[in-house]
């Protein structure tokens, strides 16, 4: 946390209370002036080396910015009057602990001298002034101040993803957002919506050349945003991410031919949402294969064929889907299954063990189709991809 002042101050306890002082009036509104200056003095004699240093190194530099301070540590309630410095550091003996820094309140104290406090630096007597070195001042940085050790690091967490509320062109005018996309090649277009559930949507992007030709085709999942409840429940979050990107990221990692290859994320710790890149799976679902041949064999239309073939046999026969086609899917289907249990043998973060991955919504239209032959089979026999949505 950082702001601006208006003037500089003048010593290294003022700094650090001055950032303290804001955080506490925050977090702590109904406290009196009088219980605020005794946890200030406790914070800055619990304080670290780096931090002193870092206020120090504002002091000489003039800076009207304040320090960033560890909100981890902020009291919950009160120090109580007869208070002890924190552990934070080790160094502090009980005779040295408040003499640091500027006359900041050290001891059992309660001034608050932010604002008048004297240029000695503590390390000489009433009327010297000890030389302060040229130090750079310090940038602030950005901290993970969560109690949620399960969360990911500080980083791109943050980034914008674009709400279909504000329609569907929107979303497709906005682009992939795919950091590590190439563009050399050609441009990425937003094509249409190919599903939708309760989960999220999912929508179709293509990669056009400078000869306006599609030369490749990428599917983006975006989820709708997490219950509040579920987003702070460690069990739905896994290698700092929510389960289901973690689970997307160690499958790729693994090389499983039978998952739907998998491109990459982009997290909003904000909105509690994520977007999903996969590759598009040209040939649709295992429901588009059965509704096909449903209108060839079981609709109103099919059926009054049938009767006129019974009158004439010299009408063709529609076809059926091939026997070869249908041990292709089970077999496809039974080895994805065991590598989601057993893994592929490949290392993961931290040399951890395989957990199963035990998928909850296996149907039709999580078997996705794709294009490639694959050997032992003919040559139009398409690919069969499992889509790891719910575990």
């Amino acid at each position: 946390m950082s702001t601006h002042l208006t003037t500089p101050l003048r010593t290294a306890a003022g700094y650090y209370k001055r950032a303290w002082r804001i955080a506490l009036r925050a977090r702590h509104p109904r406290w009196s002036e009088q219980v605020l200056k005794r946890n200030l003095a406790w914070l800055w004699a619990s304080r670290t080396q780096a931090e002193e240093a870092a206020c120090e190194a504002l002091v000489a530099a003039g800076s009207l910015m304040l320090p960033v301070v560890d909100l981890g540590i902020m009291p919950q309630r009160s120090v109580g009057r007869a208070w002890w410095p924190s552990k934070r550091r080790q160094e502090a003996s009980p005779g040295s602990v408040g003499g640091g820094g500027g006359g900041g309140g050290g001891g059992g104290g309660d001034d608050d001298d932010d604002d008048d406090g004297g240029i000695c630096t503590g390390g000489g007597t009433a009327g010297e002034t000890a030389f302060v070195p040229a130090v750079a001042p310090i940038p602030a940085t950005r901290i993970n101040t969560t109690r949620f050790a399960f969360w990911p690091q500080i980083g791109d967490i943050h980034a914008p993803i674009p709400d279909i509320g504000e329609g569907v062109e929107s979303v497709l005018e906005a682009g992939t957002l795919l950091p590590d996309s190439d563009t050399t090649e050609g441009t990425w277009r937003g094509v249409a919506t190919v599903g939708e559930g309760a989960a999220g949507h999912v929508y179709l992007f293509c990669k056009i050349d400078a000869d306006n030709r599609i030369i490749d085709r990428m599917a983006i999942k975006d989820s709708k945003p997490m219950h509040r409840l579920n987003w702070v429940n460690p069990t739905y979050w896994r290698d700092r991410l929510p389960k289901e990107l973690a689970i997307q990221q160690r499958l790729a990692a693994q090389g499983i031919e039978g998952v739907t290859p998998f491109r990459g994320h982009r997290l909003n710790m904000t909105d509690r949402r994520y977007r999903q890149y996969f590759d598009f799976c040209d040939y649709r679902s295992l429901d588009d294969v059965l509704v096909r041949y449903y209108h060839l064999h079981g609709s109103p239309g099919a059926q009054i064929r049938r009767r006129q073939r019974r009158n004439n046999p010299s009408m063709p026969v529609p076809e059926t889907i091939p026997e070869p086609f249908i041990w292709h899917v089970c077999q496809s289907l039974v080895n994805t299954l065991f590598l989601l249990r057993d893994g592929n043998n490949q290392p993961l973060p931290n040399n951890e063990a395989w957990k199963p991955i035990l998928h909850l919504d296996i149907c039709l239209t999580r078997n996705l189709r794709r294009a490639g032959p694959r050997c032992g089979w003919e040559t139009t026999a398409p690919a069969l991809c499992l889509h790891p949505h719910k575990h």
